[in-house]
């Protein structure tokens, strides 16, 4: 917005989950378990991860928690337990049963996605510009693949820092894929 804040983008999003949601719940009962979750990515993941990388890194937590509970919410349908009491089942274990991920883990991974594109060089240069990158040498130095910031944003401070936690392993990939799968594996590793 003109007072650079993302509660209109949140709220936006969150009208257009509840009537996604709503919309998954009348049709839940005629759905099996896979067009349920192929419903949820449809109509739902999509308009969760627009933009993730940046408005879950700048929003107060109280605005991410908004759209997490609807996620919530959408993960209790397809498993077709919107009776049961929420202190009996954790979305930790109802999203590994569902194999769906949690918002505060989409947040990391896309943030760190985001790092590893601006440390390839894979983004338009005025992304790029904000960061020093030190690659690699013939010497294996801990800060050999790091983004360093010059920047006291919020944003590039936190894609840098969550680029630069991943193991050196994980940062020095040579193909987005390869990274992808590996970020992914390490930050649900970190989550459990």
């Amino acid at each position: 917005s003109d007072t650079l804040s993302w509660d209109g983008h949140v709220e936006c999003i969150s009208r257009k989950l509840n009537n996604n949601i709503n919309l998954l719940q009348l049709c839940r009962p005629f759905l099996n378990n896979r067009s349920a979750i192929t419903f949820y990515y449809q109509f739902i993941f999509c308009h969760i991860i627009y933009g993730l990388h940046i408005y879950g890194n700048l929003s107060p937590r109280y605005v991410t928690d908004i759209l997490f509970l609807l996620q919530k919410r959408s993960f209790r349908i397809i498993a077709n337990i919107q009776h049961i009491p929420f202190s009996l089942i954790s979305t930790n274990e109802l999203s590994s049963a569902l194999n769906l991920i949690t918002l505060p883990f989409l947040i990391k991974h896309f943030t760190s996605v985001a790092g590893y594109r601006i440390f390839q060089r894979q983004c338009p240069i005025y992304l790029i510009e904000p960061y020093c990158m030190q690659r690699g040498n013939n010497f294996n130095l801990r800060d050999s693949v790091k983004l360093h910031t010059t920047n006291t944003t919020l944003l590039d401070n936190s894609i840098a820092t969550t680029f630069n936690h991943l193991p050196i392993h994980i940062r020095s990939c040579q193909s987005m894929s390869l990274f992808k799968r590996s970020s992914k594996l390490y930050l649900s590793s970190l989550m459990q």
